[in-house]
């Protein structure tokens, strides 16, 4: 009796981008439970639609970079941050559309100062309370 090679066994499931987009802000291995596939189906679908890698840190940091400018005090920052605010919303928009896409020098920048921004306010933060 020979096989059907259609019946085969090893057959991969290829999820459509349309799945893979509606978790791409959860991290990898959740996102299979989510779905109700298994964490290979999702890399079998990420290679077979070209995503080199899981878009989910890029979006979590973009986020958090909008939230940071969004509670902005004062810094260098300030002026620009209705097109900074603009640009990562776009950034993020764009990361749901093609996950391979770079993320632009000046909004890599903005979130860069922002990490070592906060890092000092909570240094400086620190500091005071253990001078009390």
């Amino acid at each position: 009796m020979e096989k059907n090679p259609s019946n085969s066994v090893n057959k991969k499931t290829i999820l459509p981008i349309e799945k893979l987009r509606s978790v791409f802000h959860i991290p990898l291995k959740n996102s299979h439970i989510i779905l109700g596939v298994g964490q290979k189906t999702i890399q079998n679908s990420m290679v077979e639609h070209k995503i080199e890698r899981w878009p989910y840190r890029k979006i979590k940091s973009m986020k958090k970079a909008r939230y940071e400018l969004m509670n902005l005090q004062n810094n260098k920052y300030l002026k620009q941050r209705k097109v900074l605010l603009d640009d990562i919303n776009l950034t993020i928009r764009n990361l749901y559309l093609d996950p391979n896409i770079p993320i632009q020098r000046h909004v890599k920048d903005a979130r860069n100062y922002l990490c070592k921004y906060k890092h000092k306010i909570k240094k400086r933060t620190i500091h005071h309370k253990s001078k009390s």
